[in-house]
């Protein structure tokens, strides 16, 4: 035997040492393609036109539905005979007129809160034409007349003569209403 045969051996030995926890060839590519970043899915293209079609379903039949426009009153004051200045007088004419709002219209007129002295539909001076309801009626006596121009989907409740009666019943119907005041002199 030789004297560097049990060097040698020692030599190979401490070259194999760890050997059998050296990594498999190619570790480094699968370590490196495993923590790269996945491109991502396009999954929320789908979700465009899947949000187009939920959209029109709910909202096209609300577009393409005859929605009544809302409700305006209007009044014209048509001046009487004898006047001595620009206010609103006893013998003056008013033609209110109402448009818009849900199926079934009515206009009410009050003198005061607890006089009825106009009503349309179903009064004198009451007419109707496309689409709208028109009043006609004379301010016959001093004092504040409130014009209510009312609306609703449901049929309409017949005043009774008390203004805040007749208008809360007209709510409680699911009612909409304009009004004005009209101050005669």
């Amino acid at each position: 035997m030789n004297d560097k045969e049990p060097i040698a051996r020692l030599e190979h030995a401490l070259e194999q040492l760890g050997a059998e926890h050296e990594p498999p060839r190619g570790w480094e590519a699968r370590v490196l393609a495993a923590v790269e970043p996945k491109p991502r899915r396009r999954w929320w293209w789908l979700a465009v036109p899947a949000l187009a079609v939920v959209l029109a379903v709910v909202l096209l039949p609300a577009l393409l539905s005859p929605r009544p426009g809302a409700l305006a009153l209007t009044i014209e004051r048509i001046p009487g005979p004898t006047r001595a200045r620009g206010d609103t007088q006893v013998g003056d004419r008013i033609h209110a007129t109402a448009r818009g709002g849900a199926g079934h219209r009515a206009i009410w007129v009050y003198r005061g809160e607890t006089d009825l002295v106009a009503v349309c539909p179903g009064g004198t001076g009451c007419s109707a034409s496309g689409g709208a309801l028109a009043l006609d009626f004379a301010l016959d006596r001093i004092g504040s007349y409130h014009v209510i121009a009312l609306a609703g989907a449901a049929e309409l409740p017949v005043p009774h003569g008390a203004y805040d009666e007749d208008l809360a019943a007209a709510m409680a119907a699911g009612a909409t209403d304009q009004r004005q005041v009209i101050e005669v002199q």
